[in-house]
């Protein structure tokens, strides 16, 4: 199966369901209902044609395929994250540093300087008050 054609959010609702063993705890962190949780585990049990859960009590168990799928879920997450991660870090970030003076100072003395600093620290905006 093409990776562009994967449920994603049936698989966050499946792995968030398998590590809760609860559909009501995972509807809870992923902002949804109980039923839309169950809706996403039942599309990709069609999907996959086997059982991924199995209820014990009040809880949800992952069945043997419900576990592997599990760990290549958390797994492809993390690898996701850590991507985003790499790339956040790696992007420029824009600053703002808030100067309140009055208006003398700031004319006479710290305007004039602000140019060289903007050229030394491009990624940092002044704000004056």
């Amino acid at each position: 199966m093409s990776y562009y054609s994967l449920p994603l959010t049936a698989l966050r609702a499946f792995e968030a369901a398998a590590r809760h063993t609860s559909y009501s705890r995972a509807a809870e962190e992923l902002g949804l209902t109980h039923g839309a949780v169950s809706h996403h585990i039942k599309g990709l049990e069609a999907l996959l044609g086997v059982t991924l859960f199995q209820r014990k009590g009040g809880r949800m168990i992952p069945t043997e395929h419900g576990q592997r799928l599990a760990v290549h879920a958390v797994e492809g997450f993390d690898n996701l994250a850590r991507g985003f991660d790499e790339v956040k870090a790696r992007s420029p970030r824009s600053r703002t540093v808030t100067i309140s003076v009055l208006a003398a100072f700031a004319g006479k003395w710290l305007i004039p300087r602000l140019s060289q600093f903007h050229e030394r620290h491009p990624d940092i905006s002044i704000s004056l008050r």
